[in-house]
Parts: C-alpha cells; sequence; structure tokens
C-alpha cells in the first residue's frame, strides 16, 4: 500500500537537475516558467545556491540578473472544483530541482491564480490510500503534499546553517484526509486526518500561528538592523494578509522584524547561526491593479545579507557572517 513518509525522494543524486521530489512528482512550469532563469546570463555568485519556490517572475529575474545561482521551482498550482462538502484526491505536479542542495530557499505561500483544474491525472488508484481534499472552499491546494515530502531535506538544509526566506500567507484551513477510495461504493474509507498544509515545508514554521488579518499599515521593528533597514525602506504603500507568532523556543527565540499598527507581528525571524535561519514576511503588494510587488527591489540585497560570499574567492558562504551576524543589534537588545 503506498503511503505519505518523509523519506528520501528516488534518484536524489548529488548535481541532478532534474530530480524528482518523489515517484509521484514530475517536473511542471512554475511562476517563473524555466527552472534555470539565469542560463543566458552569468553567474557572479556560484555559491550560494538559491531556490525560489513559486516566486512571481519579477523576483527570480531581479536575482538572475543580480549574478546569483538561481534554481526556479513548484510546490504545485492550487485549482478551482465545484463546491461542495465532499471530498476528491489532491493532484498537482512539483517541480524542485536538486533541492536537497541548496543553502537559500525562498517560499512565496501566496497562492495566486487558481488553475481551472488539476494538471494532470490522480496520484493514485481509487483502492490505495491517497490524499484528500474538502470542496467546501471550491478550491483544492495539492501543495501539501509535496510541502510534506521535503520536508525531512529541508530540515537537514535548515541545521546545516541555510537560510529559508518565506512570504507568509493566510492558511487555505481546508480538511485534508489520508483515505482510500472505495470504488464498488463510491465512497471513502480507512480515513485519517492529515494535519498538515502548505506551511509544514519545515518544521520550524509547524508550530508557528498565522491568523487571517488584512491591512496596509505596518513598522518595521528594528531599523538598527541590515534588514530592518531594507524592510522599513519597501514596506510602505504595501499590505500584509496575516499575523504571525512563532512558536516557543528554549534558545534563538523568534524575534519581530515588523508589525501592523495593532503592534501584532507581521514578520519574524529565527536566528541561529551556522544552525540555519528562518525569515517569514508579509507577502507585500502595492495598491496598484498591476499588483507589482512592492519589495522587488528588496529581492536582491536577500542573499548577500542572509548568506554573504565574494567575487574574489572561491565562492564559499562565510557561515561565520550569515544573517545572524546582520541582527547582532537584534540579539544584544533580546538580552
Amino acid at each position: 500500500m503506498w503511503r505519505l513518509s518523509r523519506n528520501e525522494p528516488e534518484s536524489n543524486e548529488p548535481g541532478n537537475q532534474n530530480v524528482p521530489v518523489s515517484k509521484n512528482m514530475k517536473k511542471t512550469s512554475a511562476r517563473a516558467d524555466a527552472s534555470k532563469p539565469q542560463d543566458s546570463i552569468k553567474v557572479l555568485y556560484p555559491k550560494p545556491k538559491i531556490l525560489v519556490v513559486d516566486v512571481p517572475t519579477a523576483m527570480s529575474d531581479a536575482l538572475a540578473a543580480k549574478g546569483f545561482n538561481i534554481t526556479v521551482g513548484s510546490f504545485g498550482k492550487p485549482y478551482q472544483v465545484v463546491k461542495h462538502s465532499g471530498f476528491v484526491p489532491l493532484i498537482g505536479e512539483a517541480n524542485l530541482p536538486n533541492y536537497t542542495e541548496q543553502e537559500i530557499v525562498i517560499v512565496d505561500l501566496a497562492i495566486g491564480d487558481l488553475a481551472n483544474g488539476p494538471d494532470r491525472e490522480k496520484h493514485r488508484p481509487d483502492e490505495e490510500q491517497d490524499l484528500w481534499g474538502k470542496c467546501d472552499h471550491g478550491f483544492i491546494d495539492p501543495r501539501p503534499r509535496h510541502a510534506f515530502l521535503v520536508n525531512e531535506a529541508f530540515d537537514r538544509l535548515l541545521a546545516a546553517g541555510g537560510v529559508f526566506v518565506v512570504f507568509a500567507a493566510e492558511r487555505t484551513r481546508i480538511e485534508l484526509q489520508l483515505a482510500r477510495c472505495n470504488s464498488y461504493r463510491k465512497e471513502l474509507c480507512d480515513q485519517m486526518p492529515f494535519p498538515h498544509d502548505v506551511w509544514h515545508f519545515i518544521s520550524e514554521l509547524s508550530d508557528m500561528q498565522v491568523k487571517n488579518d488584512h491591512g496596509t499599515e505596518m513598522r518595521a521593528s528594528m531599523r538598527e538592523s541590515a534588514l530592518g533597514q531594507l524592510l522599513a525602506e519597501h514596506l510602505e504603500n504595501g499590505e500584509f494578509t496575516c499575523t504571525l507568532q512563532g512558536g516557543w523556543r528554549r534558545d534563538h527565540d523568534w524575534l519581530t522584524l515588523a508589525e501592523n499598527k495593532f503592534g501584532q507581528a507581521v514578520a519574524q525571524c529565527r536566528l541561529c547561526g551556522q544552525k540555519g535561519s528562518v525569515i517569514v514576511l508579509p507577502k507585500s503588494r502595492t495598491k496598484r491593479a498591476s499588483s507589482q510587488n512592492c519589495l522587488q527591489p528588496f529581492y536582491p540585497k536577500f542573499p548577500l545579507i542572509c548568506f554573504p560570499t565574494s567575487r574574489e574567492g572561491n565562492g564559499r558562504a562565510d557561515r561565520n557572517t550569515n544573517c545572524r551576524a546582520s541582527f547582532s543589534y537584534a540579539q544584544n537588545k533580546r538580552k
């Protein structure tokens, strides 16, 4: 019987740029169409390796234009369904090339435009266990399947000193079940709740409280830090779609980078030095109808702040001057 697991994906060999994240995960187009948008642009910084997942094309293009080593991927595309109280299988392709060897991973959790339907046939036959989603929201989000499957590999990247930059979005709250379909009775059986969503691509975010909220007034909390200064420059004229509260940690607790007018966090980070760092930012858009992301000028500066490297050097990232060093002020203030 097939089942979801956190085992390493098949054919996961170093340097393989076309590695499927499981036997059921094949390449598909992300918001940025190509898996290597910088192929025609000279790579000035071989390190760090940067994977951008479901980000706007403008962001990947901006990073590639600055000479960063960019790979584009996707967790899959949500799609419309007829609204009803039943369940349908989660169907969707993922494209995460060489995801086990990245050093910075940038993920946009916004749903974006919905597809008219799934982009492939369902993953498993009716009589075999699969993931099913409830249709009461009028759309299905297949991304939790692939987020769960890469969780263990992404946790390893984080523990090795990797940096995850996450553009937050409200949780979909779609009810998911692990079940199989009785093809004779046309009903689900052996049902088990599947308490994960796309936020679970790393365990660090699994206990973060994400509350749906919308607003346009944001202020940076730590202007003395490098990232805080950049946030302060580009949060104006934007909006947020949720508030955040990171889970309790014994050490290296979550720091608030930006707040709404009521003092609730809309951007947070957890900085653990050589044990990795996670930065969660608002999915901020301009008020113009074009919905061009107002943080676009901010994107190319992420890698240099989070994972400094030198053109003259051998390309190795300096782990001792990563994003934790950029927040020395914040750490001292906390103490």
